[in-house]
């Protein structure tokens, strides 16, 4: 596993314990490649405490000389290392034109026109997260930047996320946003026949139940078991490049305990599916839809982000003292259908697996679960959720 898909996966569990102690939050939905994205942007210009602290939130690897200087330039060259240059190599890799799927990873900078930004930070953020500059109006016309900013998320998310910064959460003393946005649509390498597609029961704990509509098939596929952590995890592939990998509780009210024990390392062993052999499956899962929008500026603060905040040294970003990071919000949004999976996500900053018995198998998706999208070569998570509670 490379050092940034080891930085998703870890950040996914850190995050999703802290989100899951907002009771109003039923399901949870987001994209660890979206926002780890966005504040690498943030680190590109962070030094001291303020770039420690970005590191160590997010279990990037630290960067040589990334606390003390800024990003420099040589010949037009951004000569910055470490993480950057692995979320250029990624980009590279998940950017690449197929015709199996669409994804789309795209990153823009809003800048105030009258700030003065280093030009060597705008320099590496083009060249290193393809990231280019656009000069705006906050001081007299932030309003209409919000507009133009949730038009373009708007734009490269196929029209799912709308909406990413509300009216009044960027203003005249806003002097840059940083966003990200990434968009998934992919069919599944076996497709599950419309007419397989019935009624049935989601138990919602021991004691509750709804209906969903719960698709079916059976074909081969890899099926691991974990009895130390009382869970079983299906791998189902896309056409190509990328899986949907559902961790199931064996018991209906068994989701928290399994979070309570799933550590980076038997996370990491328990997606490990490379030796476990196919095997032919029944498979039972619910349609879902569903979108969620998070206000990450506490969140990222209790997990450790506060100098960020308060007293930040973004002087890479500009030699100008008082910058500091004030919202940092998150948008995402799935469907999976009989076809395959869409999904969508923006951000704005401002555990050995055991062989599965013989077949025939079922796994039948009928109480909350998890479930992640992932670049099966990179190991790189786009997209990671809980799903406790049918929207109906």
């Amino acid at each position: 596993m490379s050092s940034l898909s080891k930085s998703f996966s870890e950040f996914s569990l850190d995050l999703c314990k802290e989100l899951k102690k907002n009771p109003e939050k039923k399901n949870i939905l987001f994209s660890p490649l979206s926002i780890c994205s966005a504040m690498g942007l943030v680190l590109l210009g962070s030094k001291g405490d303020t770039a420690a602290e970005i590191e160590k939130v997010f279990h990037f690897p630290a960067a040589a000389g990334s606390r003390s200087s800024k990003p420099s330039c040589q010949q037009q060259t951004c000569q910055a290392q470490g993480v950057h240059l692995l979320f250029k190599d990624l980009f590279s890799t998940l950017n690449k034109p197929n015709d199996h799927y669409e994804l789309s990873i795209a990153n823009r900078a809003y800048g105030e026109k009258s700030f003065p930004f280093s030009e060597q930070y705008l320099l590496c953020i083009e060249q290193l997260y393809n990231a280019t500059l656009e000069s705006v109006d906050f001081k007299t016309k932030a309003d209409d930047v919000i507009q133009q900013i949730n038009a373009w998320v708007e734009s490269k998310t196929k029209g799912k996320i709308q909406n990413l910064f509300a009216k009044g959460s960027l203003d005249s003393t806003t002097a840059l946003a940083l966003v990200n946005a990434v968009y998934f649509k992919g069919s599944w390498k076996k497709q599950f026949k419309k007419e397989n597609t019935t009624d049935a029961p989601f138990f919602l704990n021991k004691n509750d139940k709804t209906s969903v509509k719960m698709m079916s098939q059976k074909g081969k596929y890899k099926l691991g078991s974990n009895p130390e952590l009382k869970c079983r995890i299906l791998k189902l592939p896309y056409e190509e490049g990328f899986s949907m990998k559902i961790i199931l509780p064996d018991d209906i009210d068994g989701l928290a305990e399994l979070e309570t024990h799933l550590t980076y390392e038997t996370f990491t062993k328990l997606m490990d599916l490379q030796r476990t052999r196919e095997v032919q499956v029944v498979v039972k899962l619910p349609q879902f839809k569903f979108g969620e929008t998070y206000s990450l500026t506490e969140v990222l603060q209790s997990m450790g982000m506060t100098s960020a905040f308060h007293g930040a040294n973004l002087s890479g970003i500009s030699d100008k003292a008082g910058l500091a990071i004030s919202t940092v919000v998150h948008k995402s949004y799935i469907e999976v259908n009989e076809e395959g999976t869409e999904a969508a996500a923006a951000t704005g900053i401002g555990i050995t697996v055991t062989s599965a018995p013989l077949p025939p198998q079922e796994f039948i998706v009928d109480r909350p679960f998890l479930f992640c999208i992932e670049h099966i070569s990179t190991k790189s998570l786009l997209f990671y959720g809980r799903f406790t509670f049918p929207e109906i």
